[in-house]
């Protein structure tokens, strides 16, 4: 367990490696879910490969299957298996819904009178059903990495809160008052960020490389080449600005100068892509209702 000496009256920056790699009890990812995190990262996972991973959990599979039938997606007739889901919906659809449903346990754990777990999960699943909206609509399929980049980003605020409570709740408090981005007092209280700590758990779980590095860089200010990148940052900022911060007093981000640009979009494209938010909304809610069932 980390030494909790740390306190909020502390500014000693915190032990990151420390913080992330030597936490005997670290919320871990079983296996089954690394493996469908993997495989959905791939652009070049066959249909057989996703149901084939996707199957080996009937909960995973259950949650999955509760979604494709819900009413946010349409279906004419229902869907009885994840192969035939994907058939239906195609890949690049599947990514974040399975995505989502096999992650949800990770963004579980809330800590009382610091971070109710249900305004991150929702921020993290619209924010990843905002990334698929954007791949398409702007038809990046080289970015799929931004769905679950897009559905990570956010997993430091989760082990700062658990492992840094105290110095944490400061951080929190300071950023409400004073109606600054998060990142900016983390990196003044505590010398980190989430978005670097939750680039090193995810590299602790062996997660894709870039989906690493994506997390580490929502935040940048510096457009990237990498068209995954500017998805990420996109769709967090639409997450947030149509109902899904991650607390319910943050301050929306803003976008970097440049990035729509580095999206091949425009201002109206922004707009158009905007007139899909109910639908996006829609989606996310059948998302977190199937999360909750068992």
């Amino acid at each position: 367990m980390i030494d909790q000496t740390n306190t909020t009256n502390s500014t000693a920056p915190l032990a990151v490696d420390r913080l992330v790699l030597n936490i005997r009890d670290l919320p871990s990812v079983p296996g089954i879910v690394a493996d469908a995190l993997r495989i959905l990262d791939d652009p070049g996972s066959s249909a057989e490969e996703i149901s084939g991973v996707v199957q080996r959990d009937q909960a995973l599979a259950a949650k999955s299957l509760r979604v494709v039938n819900s009413a946010a997606f349409g279906m004419t007739r229902r869907v009885a298996s994840i192969r035939e889901a994907i058939v239906m919906i195609g890949v690049r659809r599947i990514r974040g819904m399975v995505g989502a449903m096999a992650t949800s346990g990770v963004f579980a754990k809330g800590v009382p009178g610091l971070m109710d777990p249900k305004f991150l999960w929702a921020h993290s699943v619209a924010a990843s059903t905002w990334a698929t909206e954007i791949i398409e609509a702007q038809k990046l399929w080289t970015a799929q990495s931004a769905v679950i980049g897009a559905l990570l980003h956010d997993i430091g605020i989760v082990i700062l809160c658990q492992y840094a409570t105290e110095r944490y709740r400061g951080v929190l408090e300071k950023t409400r008052t004073e109606q600054l981005p998060l990142h900016v007092v983390e990196q003044r209280e505590l010398g980190t960020t989430h978005a670097f700590v939750g680039a090193t758990l995810c590299a602790k779980w062996q997660m894709p490389p870039l989906v690493s590095l994506l997390v580490q860089q929502h935040h940048s200010d510096k457009p990237m080449a990498e068209k995954a990148f500017g998805v990420v940052v996109l769709a967090n900022y639409l997450a947030h600005i149509h109902g899904a911060p991650p607390f319910d007093w943050e301050v929306a981000p803003t976008l970097p100068a440049g990035l729509l640009e580095s999206l091949g979009m425009d201002d109206a494209a922004l707009v158009r892509l905007q007139t899909r938010k109910d639908a996006v909304a829609e989606k996310v809610n059948a998302l977190l209702e199937a999360a909750k069932e068992t």
